[in-house]
């Protein structure tokens, strides 16, 4: 019934991270082996090839899973749509199938008349500068041309994060659109948006509270819906959206401490804005430069990658190029 926390804080500019957790030595040394390990872990249990025997009756399949969830709409905060769409990149080419991931988008800055590049979003440096040439073949593109969006605009609420979560959904909610996991799925949950202490918002109009974060987990524990659970939360005083977590098998990754902020990681200024923020950059970069991609979803995300697309949905899942 513990919570392993590790609080990654990446001050301005800069790589370094300290590490809060219970039995881990002090020091940065020891704190960076310990969150490389975690990340490790992490991307191992998302590469892992879906293992459909149960190892009793009722158990379920070892699957994975990833909730993604931009919580943040408005031009300005770009960085937070680009944050979700690198950790979406990320899991495909680590061999997660769309099928498995719902992704959450409270905002679409690829389709804001503001945008530069329209259907396409960056967060590498130059990419921005490097695009206003780009031909339809666009690698640094994070918006592929089969981009399965669950939930957009008004959608994208703590209601419905928390539906998700416990499969507490309306009647007549999709499948695609509802979170299957069991009782041996491994599951990453991805939190960016602006935070305090212990919520994050919404649209800037509502709260996700951390102690209906935490309910929300207990109840998918005692429901059976997840055997391994991470928390990743890239907002400012992220540390404070799991401090009530009693659930057992989370591990948790944030990227400030309590009255900490959580910072860009740089401006672009073709685009005119602040693209990625630090901890989503590194973690992006760690996953998609350190480790190999999955054979059998390598040529499908390259592909998906060649290509600016815009986004268009409704009630259900959204796929394709057209606005």
């Amino acid at each position: 019934m513990t919570l392993q926390r590790v609080v990654v804080m990446c001050q301005r500019r800069t790589a370094c991270c300290l590490c809060a957790s219970r039995g881990v030595p002090s020091g940065r040394a020891g704190a960076a082996t310990r969150l490389l390990l975690a990340l490790l872990c992490s991307a191992a249990h998302l590469s892992a090839a879906v293992n459909t025997s149960a190892a009793s009756v009722g158990e379920g399949p070892v699957d994975t899973w990833a909730v993604i969830v931009d919580s943040s709409r408005y031009w300005l905060n770009y960085r937070h749509a680009a944050n979700a769409l690198g950790i979406y990149q990320a899991v495909r080419r680590l061999g997660l199938p769309d099928s498995r991931i719902l992704l959450m988008l409270a905002d679409q800055p690829a389709c804001s008349p503001r945008n530069v590049h329209p259907g396409r979003i960056y967060l590498a440096p130059g990419a921005g500068a490097a695009g206003a040439a780009a031909a339809a073949s666009d690698p640094a593109n994070l918006l592929p041309q089969d981009i399965e969006l669950d939930y957009r605009g008004r959608e994208v609420s703590a209601e419905t994060v928390l539906r998700v979560l416990t499969g507490r959904h309306l009647p007549g909610t999709p499948a695609s659109k509802r979170l299957r996991s069991g009782r041996r799925s491994r599951v990453l949950l991805y939190l960016t948006g602006h935070g305090g202490d212990e919520f994050l918002k919404f649209h800037d109009q509502e709260e996700l509270l951390a102690t209906d974060l935490a309910a929300a987990l207990a109840q998918m524990h005692a429901a059976g819906r997840y055997g391994e659970l991470l928390l990743l939360a890239d907002t400012c005083q992220a540390s404070s959206l799991y401090a009530h977590v009693t659930a057992p098998g989370v591990l948790a990754l944030a990227s400030s401490k309590l009255g900490q902020s959580s910072y860009a990681h740089h401006l672009d200024a073709t685009i005119g804005l602040h693209v990625v923020d630090q901890a989503s950059y590194h973690l992006h970069h760690f996953l998609t430069t350190r480790l190999p991609p999955d054979p059998a979803a390598a040529d499908g995300v390259s592909a998906a990658a060649s290509g600016g697309g815009s986004i268009r949905g409704s009630g259900s899942r959204t796929r394709g190029p057209s606005l």
